[in-house]
């Protein structure tokens, strides 16, 4: 009688090597699913940095033109700055000349006070000189 180890039957040399190669039919299954998951990551990565990329060139873009309307508004600025102390120098000197016109408006009046006196002054001697001539 043959032995079933030599048939190859149950307890035989080739079921012990059978959950061997079965392993290494997992461990190949799980290499190529891990090779699909890599390429779809890498697929996915590349994709992401497409997108990252765009939005790099979409920042930069926007980076330029905030820069140039910030350029723009800070010339802006410097001028209306300058207008504003133009209009400050001219409004002190506006107010220096209304200041003398007042002064000179107040020596007017004194000067026409003293006129008016004057001319009163002057009607009441002409008052006495023309009674006296009668």
């Amino acid at each position: 009688m043959v032995s079933d180890e030599k048939k190859g039957g149950i307890g035989s040399s080739e079921d012990k090597e059978l959950p061997v190669h079965l392993d290494d039919s997992a461990m190949l299954l799980e290499a190529i699913a891990l090779c699909k998951a890599i390429a779809k990551q890498q697929e996915e990565n590349g994709k992401a940095i497409e997108n990252l990329q765009q939005t790099n060139k979409n920042l930069q873009q926007t980076n330029k033109t905030l820069k140039q309307e910030f350029k723009e508004r800070r010339q802006e600025f410097k001028e209306r700055r300058r207008e504003l102390r133009q209009l400050g120098q001219r409004s002190e000197e506006t107010h220096q000349i209304g200041q003398q016109l007042q002064h000179q408006v107040q020596q007017n009046w004194q000067r026409i006070k003293e006129l008016s006196e004057e001319m009163k002054d002057l009607k009441q001697s002409t008052k006495h000189t023309a009674a006296s001539v009668r």
